[in-house]
């Protein structure tokens, strides 16, 4: 009887302890994000670089920028042969553009920049615009090394975007933004 007392203690301990490492684990990644947010609001822009994986990121963005030019050109063409020769040329140079723009611009020197208060002066007044906590709509751990956070302009639950945050050498790192809807519809929304 002592024996079975014994076993059964061991099993609750055992289960108990991994519901506090499986907690602690999603605790860790929402951490991270916090202390991303936090350094961006403080305009570290060292601190916040230690958070994203730069290389990935920029693939990332190059991806669904492709991805948005190319749902753009598949819009049907104007018999306008001026204007088709400007497709033409936007298909050619777009892509080669936007990835010279991404190369340039994504990295620890473009954070810095954009961090400063003269990059994030908002129009006359000269108001630094603060993060809005209302466009993060949700935290969704994917998998045991992925975690998503949504971001959306638009009132409401659904995300447009996800900052996807990876574990990579023991600490999540931001690797990707990635679209929430399709691209047809977010090619609509951004003008492009």
């Amino acid at each position: 009887m002592r024996h079975l007392g014994t076993r059964a203690s061991t099993v609750i301990i055992a289960v108990v302890w991994l519901a506090i490492m499986v907690g602690g684990y999603i605790l860790y990644a929402r951490q991270a994000a916090i202390n991303l947010q936090i350094a961006l609001q403080e305009k570290d822009a060292a601190r916040a670089s230690s958070h994203i994986e730069w290389p990935s990121l920029r693939e990332s963005l190059k991806e669904m920028f492709g991805a948005l030019m190319q749902e753009q050109l598949r819009k049907p063409s104007s018999d306008n042969e001026l204007e088709q020769a400007g497709e033409a040329l936007a298909a050619t140079l777009g892509p080669v553009l936007v990835n010279g723009m991404i190369d340039t611009y994504v990295n620890p020197t473009g954070l810095e920049r954009l961090l400063s208060d003269s990059a994030l002066a908002d129009g006359p007044a000269g108001k630094v615009k603060k993060f809005d906590a209302s466009r993060v709509k949700s935290y969704r751990v994917v998998s045991p090394t992925r975690y998503e956070i949504g971001i959306g302009e638009a009132p409401g639950p659904d995300p447009e975007f996800a900052i996807v945050m990876e574990l990579r050498r023991l600490s999540w790192m931001v690797t990707g933004i990635i679209p929430k809807k399709p691209i047809a519809e977010l090619a609509a929304s951004t003008g492009m």
